[in-house]
């Protein structure tokens, strides 16, 4: 049984990536400082861009792409994304709203830092709604308030990204968070740009 699953795993490694999304929630359960590996996922996709010229994260790698695919498939209604969903104008909205949440994660974190602000310890979904509920911690790690605080700024973006795209997995096809995700669209611009000034350097 071992051998197969190996087997399976080498045949198709990029199927197993989903494991990198549900590792990413549980490492956080266990110590809040791991959601920093939130910060991987959203450098890796321009790196890889501005080194291939190629949206290689989101075709092969990205894996909550993969947990949308493996996961949220079998109770999914797979209906049509509405053309509302797919617009620019929805996709730039998304995307004004990431900014704006990673710029009061900056301010917010400098804040804590020079201690004009507390340090927050607690999710939020879509930046302001406090969850009714504390993260478990299972392990205790000492860490100064600004690594506590920027964990659970990156935990709760990760949060709210998974549970918007996990709703619109069952209303829609599995793989509709791929059509407003901010990190695709920006990553898709960077290539277009890239193929264009090649096509004007010809």
């Amino acid at each position: 049984m071992i051998e197969s699953m190996r087997e399976r795993i080498v045949k198709n490694p990029y199927d197993y990536l989903f494991v990198g999304t549900i590792a990413f929630f549980a490492l956080s359960i266990i110590n809040i400082v791991f959601a920093w590996l939130g910060l991987v996922c959203m450098m890796t996709p321009f790196i890889l861009a501005l080194r291939s010229h190629k949206n290689l994260w989101c075709r092969s790698y990205c894996p909550r792409s993969r947990f949308f695919m493996k996961i949220m498939t079998p109770i999914s209604l797979k209906r049509p994304i509405p053309k509302a969903l797919r617009s620019p104008k929805t996709r730039r909205y998304i995307i004004t709203f990431f900014c704006v949440n990673l710029m009061m994660v900056v301010l917010s974190t400098l804040n804590v830092a020079n201690g004009s602000m507390a340090p927050m310890a607690s999710v939020r979904f879509l930046m302001f709604i406090r969850v009714p509920f504390q993260l478990p911690q299972l392990w205790e790690i000492t860490a100064s308030p600004v690594v506590l605080h920027l964990s659970y700024r990156l935990y709760s973006i990760m949060f709210s990204s998974t549970i918007v795209g996990m709703l619109l997995a069952i209303l829609y096809m599995p793989r509709s968070w791929c059509t407003i995700c901010p990190v695709q669209t920006m990553v898709t611009d960077i290539v277009k740009k890239y193929e264009k000034n090649c096509e004007s350097c010809r």
